[in-house]
């Protein structure tokens, strides 16, 4: 009896286990890994996972929650950046304040480089059921509003 209670524990802890692995974790190509090290030196706690046709990479920058999107072959296409509403550009502040959403709640802010676009400034914004990423550039032209529905950011993916 003491001998299946025993088998029944390790069977348990080994299903656990590997119930909570991350099967979504990849091991990017080495093109992939050389542009990432470059870029990001000082970068902690990387995971990679695959997002539609793109590679990944979640980590922390410099005590701040990073993502880069990179392509198989290792080209970088962005980077986002978690941020606080009070380091926005004030003009992107301004911007939103005298906004149509103004009276939106603010739930996330990141500062996000694009391979093409450049610097853009999203704020995830909800009003009740409603969600949407605002999108401002650093002179706080509203480039983009989209509702925010699968967090792919596949307004910004080439």
């Amino acid at each position: 009896m003491k001998q299946t209670m025993i088998r029944l524990l390790a069977l348990a802890l080994f299903a656990g286990a590997t119930a909570c692995s991350d099967d979504d974790a990849i091991t990017p190509p080495d093109a992939v890994r050389h542009t990432f090290t470059g870029m990001f030196p000082r970068a902690v706690d990387v995971e990679w996972e695959r997002r539609a046709s793109y590679l990944v990479a979640e980590f922390d920058d410099a005590g701040s929650d990073t993502e880069a999107w990179f392509d198989n072959a290792g080209k970088w296409y962005m980077t986002e950046t978690e941020s606080h509403y009070t380091a926005l550009p004030e003009a992107v502040r301004t911007a939103f304040e005298t906004g149509d959403y103004a009276s939106w709640r603010i739930d996330d802010v990141e500062r996000i480089l694009h391979h093409v676009r450049g610097t853009l400034h999203a704020l995830d914004v909800e009003r009740g059921a409603q969600e949407y990423e605002l999108y401002y550039t650093d002179d706080g032209t509203l480039w983009q509003a989209v509702p925010d529905i699968d967090g792919l950011r596949d307004e910004l993916l080439p």
